[in-house]
């Protein structure tokens, strides 16, 4: 296996003197001399990186944001409770429906009107 992928990567061997070729090869064209040096470039760093590295960039970036959430979301929900009852001062989130004011005062002050309730609902 490893004869094969050599030629691919490696450059040809250069020629070698005739004193190179007297002493059986030397001048790095072994098969040992390209296997080693085969392995040194196999384990050089790559540039760039592949979806590996931005999964990973991408996961730093959410970590920092998730940073920048921190804490309890109490304060924002007490913000959000502005609808208020005017008869038993109960509070609701302002995304609450005008179905389910109606379905507060129908329930809570059935002899009062939903108006008196939630004047905000009178257009």
């Amino acid at each position: 296996h490893l004869r094969s992928a050599i030629p691919q990567i490696l450059p040809a061997r250069e020629p070698q003197t005739e004193e190179q070729q007297r002493r059986g090869g030397g001048g790095g064209g072994g098969r040992r001399e390209r296997a080693r040096e085969y392995d040194r470039l196999s384990q050089a760093p790559t540039m760039g990186g592949g979806n590996g590295q931005k999964a990973k960039m991408a996961r730093e970036r959410n970590l920092e944001k998730a940073k920048g959430a921190k804490g309890s979301q109490l304060e924002t929900n007490k913000k959000a409770m502005n609808i208020q009852c005017k008869v038993c001062m109960q509070t609701f989130m302002c995304t609450t429906s005008e179905v389910k004011c109606r379905e507060h005062a129908e329930a809570k002050h059935p002899k009062t009107d939903v108006y008196q309730c939630f004047p905000h609902l009178k257009k």
